[in-house]
């Protein structure tokens, strides 16, 4: 019994950089390792476990990441951190870090693993999902950052923090834009 070729591909764990669809390619240095183009989200969700791949180490890092920083958000203490007393706004501008880190870590887990899914439309919004996550990351860490550095400056603060949440939304806009998605606007 000869199988055809879209048989033949079915029955391969990794398929090679040839074998995946145009659009997928990122880099044309990664020859093997690609999962099989997935029809569910049943079979992206098993591949992380079921057969090493090219996003087997950018899912565990990520989603493991993600699951510690979710256990930091419900222990950490900062009146632990420090000798003097804490208020709330300490707990709260530490609490947007790790919320901002998880949401950048399970979101970018979310893209690598839903990469394998065959809808060019699922990857391009899991893509955009995981530049959102990444934005949000690198807004949420200068909180703290501003909350401390500016304690004794409120009106400077709140200068910083607004122009921060103004210049991360902008920059979502532009990201969540599928022609920023092309390989044209890849650096």
């Amino acid at each position: 019994m000869v199988l055809s070729h879209d048989e033949q591909l079915k029955l391969k764990r990794t398929v090679t950089l040839k074998e995946i669809p145009h659009w997928k390619v990122d880099s044309l240095y990664i020859l093997t390792g690609y999962r099989r183009p997935q029809e569910s989200w049943r079979g992206c969700l098993q591949s992380i476990y079921a057969f090493v791949h090219n996003e087997t180490g950018n899912i565990h890092t990520h989603l493991w990441g993600g699951i510690l920083f979710l256990y930091f958000l419900f222990t950490a203490d900062p009146s632990k951190l420090t000798s003097g007393p804490t208020t709330w706004v300490d707990s709260a501008v530490f609490s947007v870090f790790f919320a901002s880190a998880i949401f950048c870590l399970l979101s970018s887990a979310a893209f690598h693993t839903l990469l394998a899914h065959h809808s060019r439309e699922v990857v391009s919004c899991c893509n955009a999902f995981d530049y959102v996550g990444i934005i949000v990351l690198t807004d949420g860490s200068f909180y703290p950052l501003l909350y401390y550095g500016f304690f004794c400056e409120p009106k400077t603060l709140a200068l910083y923090a607004s122009t921060t949440v103004f210049l991360g939304s902008a920059t979502a806009f532009v990201v969540v834009d599928p022609k920023y998605a092309e390989p044209t606007h890849i650096a």
